[in-house]
């Protein structure tokens, strides 16, 4: 009984170490695989939290190897809202958002995807109006011209009123 209890912990060690080694190999095969949950959508909250957590990974792992990664922000936008009814994940997500904000400096559309989920992660008009605001003044690369801008009046002058 030792005897095979030591071989299973030993198949497991060397399956991770395996599997370890495999991954870091090949990262672009495991960023297809971990991108394919941007097209999945979620049924319940378990569901959403795995296509959060999965899509989270991909961007972890994959933001600088993949030039479309900026795509998956807004599907992990409602993997979040979807994930459960505490109000505190969007400020959990905003956190990681952050974080990774500058994993891909090569990319422009990174950047402004990444900036437009943190504005989504508040719950007050006039928080959103703030990043906005931020892209609008100092990322420009990231503002649609002359019908965001009349969004945006139109959208302060609410907030205001």
């Amino acid at each position: 009984m030792k005897n095979s209890s030591k071989f299973c912990l030993l198949a497991i060690i060397g399956m991770f170490f395996c599997s370890t080694s495999a991954l870091a190999q090949g990262w672009p095969d495991t960023c297809a695989h971990l991108k394919e949950w941007d097209a999945y959508s979620p049924s319940d909250e378990v569901d959403a939290q795995m296509q959060y957590d999965t899509l989270r990974l991909y961007i972890e792992k994959c933001a600088l190897s993949d030039n479309t990664s900026w795509q998956v922000f807004g599907h992990i936008d409602n993997g979040n809202q979807f994930r459960s009814n505490d109000y505190n994940r969007y400020s959990q997500y905003r956190g990681w958002l952050i974080s990774v904000l500058y994993l891909n400096k090569i990319q422009p559309e990174y950047f402004c995807a990444c900036m437009g989920s943190i504005g989504n992660t508040y719950q007050q008009t006039t928080q959103l109006l703030a990043v906005w605001n931020y892209l609008r003044q100092y990322h420009p690369e990231c503002w649609g011209g002359a019908i965001a801008n009349k969004a945006y009046s139109q959208d302060s002058i609410s907030a205001i009123g």
